[in-house]
């Protein structure tokens, strides 16, 4: 498996619990250079340069995936074995956190209509999956990751000022807020 992820937190969360099992590139990511929609068309490429049964996981939030809806049509196309994870907060969270930590919390234009993911999969013709509510996910795992070609899986999660991701600097100032931050114990 390869991951390739999207900045924000489809980044934070692999790059700070994912094992990776050898040498070499297994996991992917432009998160220092924050660039949204990077993922999903970078996992097609990644497809290409790796054994066609290899799964290449992208992992991305639906604020990078709003860039490259389009990119459905050419996965389904394509039919390679990438497997897309989006993690729905219906926002731009990573921004929703930074307003809350840096700026007392005031935001604009982060938050997001709702949006079927897995209907706008389906109607690329892709298998779709949602894992809500989250004691789910155990169940729609297999089925997704057996699919043959490419799939999307959509997990319902709260945005980053609501449950904070392993940032040391965000760590440090949600417990000053009174937040739980369970990754730094």
């Amino acid at each position: 498996t390869v991951i390739v992820a999207d900045p924000g937190m489809s980044a934070v969360y692999p790059a700070a619990f994912w094992k990776v099992p050898a040498a070499g590139r297994r996991f992917v990511t432009n998160y220092a250079m924050g660039a949204l929609g990077y993922g999903l068309p970078a996992a097609l490429g990644a497809s290409f340069a790796l054994p066609e049964e290899t799964t290449v996981l992208n992992m991305t939030g639906d604020g990078s995936f709003g860039f490259v809806t389009g990119e459905l049509e050419t996965a389904a196309r394509l039919g390679r074995n990438v497997k897309i994870v989006l993690f729905n907060n219906k926002s731009y969270g990573w921004i929703r956190a930074t307003n809350r930590f840096s700026y007392g919390g005031r935001n604009f234009a982060t938050d997001f209509v709702e949006v079927d993911y897995v209907k706008l999969a389906e109607s690329f013709g892709l298998q779709a999956y949602r894992a809500y509510p989250k004691d789910s996910l155990h169940a729609v795992l297999p089925s997704f990751f057996r699919t043959k070609g490419p799939a999307l899986l959509e997990l319902p999660v709260p945005p980053e000022d609501e449950c904070i991701p392993p940032v040391p600097e965000w760590a440090k100032k949600a417990e000053k807020l009174g937040m739980e931050c369970p990754y730094w114990r």
